[in-house]
């Protein structure tokens, strides 16, 4: 494969593998009701690849 071929090919799939990367969802402002404890009134809460 040509070197110029593999650095276009590399240049033009960049994108794909940074969108392809998971972005932290964060519920900000909320009352967070733990399983022991007293609730958390304006708590941010962050849930990131499935863990809270």
């Amino acid at each position: 494969m040509p070197k110029r071929f593999r650095g276009w090919l590399a240049l033009l799939l960049t994108p794909l593998a940074l969108g392809a990367q998971e972005r932290p969802l964060v519920f900000r402002g909320a009352t967070l009701y733990p399983i022991a404890g007293p609730p958390i009134a304006d708590g941010v809460l962050v849930v990131h690849r499935g863990k809270i």
